[in-house]
């Protein structure tokens, strides 16, 4: 479970098409490359991404994009 510094926010995201750990390592990789995420979390068997991020930098919707940009369908799960 990722712990979120002050100023973060946290997106927990559905994943749907993951299917391995490769899936699993390519979606981690490219989250974490994105400018303002501090932290992801990927599991291809919960089919979930949980990404701690800086609300300054970027968006629960960008990180939406990342992933649809590999292949994956993504949505943000609600609280």
């Amino acid at each position: 479970m990722l712990v979120a510094p002050a100023d973060t926010q946290r997106a927990v995201l559905n994943v749907k098409g993951m299917f391995c750990a490769s899936c699993e390592r390519t979606i981690t990789v490219m989250l974490q490359r994105t400018p303002g995420v501090v932290g992801a979390t990927v599991s291809v068997a919960r089919r979930q991404a949980v990404v701690l991020y800086d609300p300054a930098r970027t968006t629960a919707a960008k990180l939406v994009s990342v992933i649809e940009r590999l292949g994956y369908k993504a949505t943000l799960q609600k609280p």
